[in-house]
């Protein structure tokens, strides 16, 4: 082995060293000696410095793509509170609504910004509370009864268990709605969002009970009266924002648990000319017509568009098992469940903005951004890591029936408690049983 002096060779030059041992150390900008031990047989040898060039390309690129994905989620974040914001009517403070929704937003990111979240919905999963959720849809423009909620529904959702609860409240349950203070009158508890709504000719309400919260709020104390529950928050949708979902996401597929047809699905004008219909001497050969049509589902997988899932939805006068309203409310939730789930697939993403278009102009909802947040990230982490089970169903109309069907003196077809009129005891001993 021999020793080889390179000691006055500058760094940035390439050189060539011959030999089987040798050492250099670079010192700033000259090699001293040192040893460093080279494989025997190695003939060249070339030390040179990367091309600064190639290392600035790369390093733009990388903060290029950076801030398109920054500026992608800046866009995404401004679009998705614009929507929240406009389906949101909460009237939360400016400081409460700021540290809520940055502990909301970025907690999942940061672990220590979610303390700064004390949404009621936080504070509930927290404690592992339970919150419960009342979905409302109605036929919105261009139905009759624009604002009366065919559909009824509470989510009650048990953070401790991490379970689901749905109990499907009868459109026709006869209550007494508080148009007058707390005195009012009595109509079918489907009336009370458009009353809440309606204060031309309810002008005399509660301050609760009014303004752009006045149906969700007096919806959600008919319903806390029928079933000795709170209800904390409602969610409402028109058809026509049901349907557009449902044909934005592209259709769903549903497995029908039960064939059944449906001779009086309201129709409207659907199957004779409207001039028809809303001729004085109607004849009886088209009463039917104007007023229903007939609408049939096949057992088994189903692709519905809109029109088909909301018919499937809202579909109550079948022969059979499928024309009790427990059955309706399963065939509701089962369409929320297909509906969500299409929504979170990879393939509906590219439509998120759409979806937000859609929904902003037909739902309406006393949630604020950071309990959708917080609610959204709870479902999420539940169904991800499986803890979520399966969701229970009650029925307040099959066994044990807890309405019996009788006409009010204005002769509307209507259902009063079992236990008497007015009596809801034995619903409200049902529901606090079952959600223990």
């Amino acid at each position: 082995m021999r020793e080889l002096d390179i000691r006055r060779v500058p760094k940035h030059n390439n050189f060539k060293l011959h030999g089987t041992e040798k050492q250099f150390q670079v010192h700033h900008d000259f090699v001293s000696e040192k040893h460093l031990i080279i494989p025997p047989d190695v003939g060249v040898t070339q030390v040179f410095q990367p091309k600064r060039s190639i290392f600035r390309f790369r390093s733009f690129v990388l903060y290029l793509f950076t801030f398109i994905v920054l500026g992608a989620g800046i866009v995404i974040g401004i679009k998705a509170n614009l929507f929240i914001s406009a389906i949101s009517t909460s009237k939360q403070g400016a400081y409460e609504s700021i540290t809520n929704n940055i502990g909301a937003t970025f907690g999942t990111i940061i672990p220590a910004l979610k303390s700064l979240d004390s949404s009621a919905v936080a504070e509930a999963i927290r404690d592992e509370k339970s919150v419960n959720l009342l979905l409302l849809g109605y036929g919105g423009e261009g139905h009759g009864g624009s604002y009366l909620t065919d559909t009824m529904m509470v989510a009650n959702l048990n953070f401790k268990t991490d379970s689901i609860t749905y109990i499907p409240v009868p459109r026709d349950t006869w209550v007494k709605i508080p148009t007058h203070g707390y005195d009012g009158i009595y109509a079918k508890i489907n009336a009370a969002y458009a009353y809440g709504i309606d204060s031309k000719n309810y002008p005399n309400k509660l301050p609760q009970f009014s303004g752009v919260n006045g149906g969700g709020s007096l919806s959600k104390y008919e319903i806390s009266q029928v079933l000795g529950i709170h209800v904390d928050y409602y969610l409402a949708m028109d058809f026509s924002g049901f349907k557009k979902i449902v044909d934005t996401l592209g259709g769903v597929e549903i497995d029908v648990e039960n064939s059944f047809t449906d001779y009086s699905y309201p129709s409207g004008d659907k199957n004779v000319d409207a001039a028809s219909c809303t001729s004085e001497e109607l004849p009886d050969s088209l009463i039917s017509e104007c007023r229903y049509k007939k609408v049939s589902f096949e057992k088994g997988l189903q692709y519905m568009d809109g029109s088909m899932a909301l018919e499937y939805a809202r579909s109550r006068h079948a022969a059979g098992i499928e024309g009790s309203d427990f059955s309706r409310s399963k065939r509701q939730q089962k369409l929320i469940s297909a509906i969500a789930h299409k929504a979170a697939s990879i393939g509906a993403l590219s439509k998120v903005f759409s979806l937000m278009d859609v929904v902003s102009n037909h739902f309406k909802t006393d949630l604020s951004v950071a309990e959708i947040k917080d609610l959204a990230d709870y479902l999420k982490t539940a169904d991800n890591n499986g803890s979520l089970k399966q969701a229970k169903h009650l029925s307040l109309t099959d066994e044990p029936n807890f309405f019996v069907s009788s006409w009010s003196e204005d002769k509307q077809w209507i259902l009063i408690p079992a236990a008497g009129f007015g009596d809801f005891s034995d619903i409200k001993e049902y529901i606090k049983g079952q959600l223990e």
